[in-house]
């Protein structure tokens, strides 16, 4: 099942670097906002967010240890985890600013952000190659 889950999820990926590669950037820039995001529009995309679910109960169950001190750890990590996202958050819009600033072509940045992709989905492949190469070593 494992691996017909990752060859699924590679043929996606390898569809979706194929969009990215090819994708029309004539346009990426010119269009204009006319509102500005709410608040309450951020909220929804977060708590709508499955990956942020499972990264938040994932985490909480590996650091935040049932002991006495339940309350001060779960506290305590809320706050570590909110800087470090907020850093990494300041950090990541930061890097896309100065990205829409100086990156000029922007076919250039999908062709490489594709091929990066695909480099991913290869190393990906190869792990599985090598469970069956084992696998038909042993039987």
């Amino acid at each position: 099942m494992r691996v017909l889950l990752t060859l699924g999820g590679a043929i996606y990926m390898l569809n979706l670097a194929y969009r990215i590669a090819r994708a029309d950037m004539t346009d990426a820039f010119t269009e204009t906002i006319t509102k500005a995001p709410s608040v309450f529009s951020g909220v929804l995309a977060q708590v709508s967010n499955p990956k942020a679910w499972i990264v938040s109960i994932a985490a909480v169950s590996i650091y935040v240890n049932s002991s006495d001190y339940y309350n001060f750890t779960l506290i305590l990590f809320c706050v570590v985890f909110f800087f470090a996202c907020s850093l990494s958050l300041l950090g990541w819009s930061a890097i896309g600013a100065t990205a829409r600033k100086n990156f000029g072509n922007l076919r250039r940045f999908n062709v490489i952000m594709a091929i990066l992709l695909t480099t991913s989905i290869a190393l990906m492949l190869k792990d599985i190659l090598s469970e069956f190469k084992h696998f038909f070593e042993y039987t």
